[in-house]
């Protein structure tokens, strides 16, 4: 099970499906690699003050990355939101 989730200042960001998680059937053996594209959409909160990462795990391994730039807010009523496609 693969997990992606926004983090606002060290806790979760307030975005739909926020972690997301994913069933990975592929061989994960070693040397392989495997696309993951997440997209993180329509962020309407707070730009300032916050800093955000993303935290992806698999199994016993995590990696975080920090967010340089923040999605666009297209409409406030909608919500911000996670989703997913594998390659």
């Amino acid at each position: 099970m693969l997990s992606f989730a926004v983090l606002e200042n060290g806790h979760l960001a307030t975005v739909r499906e926020n972690p997301l998680s994913y069933r990975v059937h592929r061989d994960l053996g070693h040397g392989k690699t495997v696309l993951f594209d997440v997209w993180w959409s329509n962020w309407c909160g707070s730009r300032r003050g916050s800093r955000f990462t993303a935290r992806v795990s698999l199994g016993h391994s995590r990696a975080v990355s920090r967010y340089p730039l923040l999605p666009v807010c297209l409409s406030r009523v909608s919500g911000s939101r996670l989703t997913a496609r594998s390659q």
